[in-house]
């Protein structure tokens, strides 16, 4: 019953834990063109598996290191048992054409029971258990966890302290379809009428994803935009389907 209560345990906070990266994860993904297919079916996924096998290793470590057992599961087994499984189980059900990530939800669940087995079946070792052991391999994982966080979100974006000339030339080069949104900006008569003719339209603080494709149930482009006229600025919140406007709401 020990083994069942402490088991859960690990996989509900590494549960949680991967769901805390990917709440990161959606700020931090900010500032680009993306492929909206790849941003739901690849991206996300992947930072949902790495933060949850690292989840992993820092929860069993944590039950590890308060255990008053002299063996108990060794972190370092039951992450690679748990990960092996758990890939293991996706592609199993992948070949049986169960849709993982999309809405069939029973799917999911199912595959996020397998790491339980590699809890299971974790061997039992003994170990250095001093703090700065602990500190050092519980920062390690975070670290790990950063640095494939930074790789997948790092652009060339100047920064929103930038001059509002090198934003706005930033997004038409890197911002797939952002001359026509810019345009439908300068075109709109309510913007217009309350700072004048439109003279810098470019990225400011807030989210600033833009998909190259998108329909059906698909995920929508957002956009914050600092809008500079003759007589005053505003912020624009656009939301938009590839380059075409669906949303705008100005702040003057």
């Amino acid at each position: 019953m020990r083994k069942l209560i402490r088991g859960l345990g690990i996989f509900l906070g590494s549960l949680l834990y991967a769901l805390i990266w990917l709440r990161i994860f959606y700020f931090s993904y900010n500032y680009r063109s993306a492929e909206s297919l790849d941003y739901v079916v690849i991206l996300f996924p992947f930072i949902f598996i790495v933060s949850f096998s690292l989840g992993l290793y820092i929860n069993a470590l944590i039950f590890w290191f308060f255990s008053k057992r002299e063996r108990d599961i060794f972190p370092s087994a039951l992450l690679e048992r748990s990960v092996i499984v758990f890939v293991l189980s996706i592609c199993i059900v992948a070949v049986f054409g169960i849709d993982i990530f999309g809405i069939d939800f029973w799917s999911l669940g199912i595959i996020l029971l397998f790491p339980l087995a590699g809890i299971k079946v974790a061997s039992h070792s003994q170990t250095n258990k001093t703090l700065k052991h602990f500190g050092k391999e519980f920062s390690s994982a975070l670290l790990i966890n950063l640095f494939f966080l930074m790789v997948v979100c790092i652009n060339d974006f100047p920064g929103v302290n930038a001059p509002v000339e090198a934003r706005q030339k930033w997004a038409y080069r890197e911002l797939y379809a952002y001359s026509s949104i810019a345009d439908y900006i300068k075109k709109d008569k309510v913007i217009t009428r309350n700072i004048g003719q439109i003279r810098f339209v470019a990225p400011t603080k807030g989210r600033n994803l833009l998909f190259r494709i998108g329909a059906g149930n698909m995920v929508t482009s957002e956009l914050t935009l600092e809008v500079v006229g003759e007589k005053g600025t505003g912020i624009a919140y656009i939301t938009a389907m590839g380059g075409y406007v669906q949303d705008i709401s100005f702040e003057y």
